[in-house]
């Protein structure tokens, strides 16, 4: 066998190597990819669950305060009505022109003793409106400050259509990498907690549940990222490449 035969048998022997290794990781991508859409689409289900979760935190709290609030109202009357009949009772028989000042100013620090313990309830109007202060529509706002989360499938469009002849990272927006994505994720969960301070702590399982399927998602992506910049590389390599 010459020189030439054998070096380029070794090379139809490299270039076969490189083929079923690129065939391998076409198959791991489809694999992967259709790992991704059933994630998205449990992205999508929950995301479109946070409004009637919101909702529901909502009147739970609202239903809590005026619970509060009747409370409040019914232990305000039992003491107004408390010191008030004491106060009868001490009057009771007396003439009133004869009373002396401090007997006045006792009677008189008992009712406003009284009336402190529940009267900023009256007086702010709590009783009128157990409004929480936030709901859905903080929720939506906040969201859509940040598309590109709440949006998974559109961002990453592109790279679910590559055919792994061409490197990922020149096609995706740099602001679009899982790790620049992670840390916008980290922003948003605040955000959505200090929109929704009112009623955000009943809303943390849920903040958790999103951060989870999210984060996921994003290391999902890493991995797609990585199978394609290996094609790309193999395909360069057996002359495929469509840079």
């Amino acid at each position: 066998m010459s020189i030439y035969s054998a070096a380029g048998s070794s090379s139809s022997f490299e270039s076969s190597g490189l083929y079923s290794e690129w065939q391998y990781k076409v198959t791991e991508r489809a694999v992967l990819v259709k790992t991704i859409e059933v994630f998205d689409e449990n992205i999508q289900t929950f995301l479109s669950s946070l409004p009637s979760e919101v909702e529901d935190a909502r009147q739970t709290k609202e239903e809590e305060t005026l619970t509060n609030n009747r409370r409040q109202l019914g232990y305000f009357i039992g003491v107004t009505i408390g010191w008030v009949l004491g106060i009868l009772a001490e009057l009771n028989g007396q003439d009133l022109k004869t009373i002396p000042v401090p007997d006045w100013l006792f009677h008189a620090g008992t009712a406003f003793y009284g009336y402190g313990f529940s009267g900023y309830y009256l007086l702010e109007g709590q009783l009128d409106d157990p409004d929480p202060g936030c709901g859905v529509p903080d929720l939506t706002s906040t969201l859509d400050r940040f598309p590109a989360l709440s949006q998974l499938p559109g961002t990453y469009s592109n790279l679910a259509a590559q055919d792994g002849t061409r490197d990922p990272y020149q096609i995706l927006q740099p602001k679009h990498l899982p790790a620049m994505l992670q840390f916008q994720l980290k922003i948003l969960l605040e955000e959505l907690r200090v929109s929704l301070s009112c009623i955000s702590s009943s809303l943390e399982s849920v903040f958790s549940k999103l951060n989870s399927l999210v984060q996921k998602r994003l290391s999902l992506t890493q991995d797609l990222l990585d199978i394609l910049h290996q094609e790309s590389k193999i395909a360069t390599s057996l002359g495929y490449s469509s840079i």
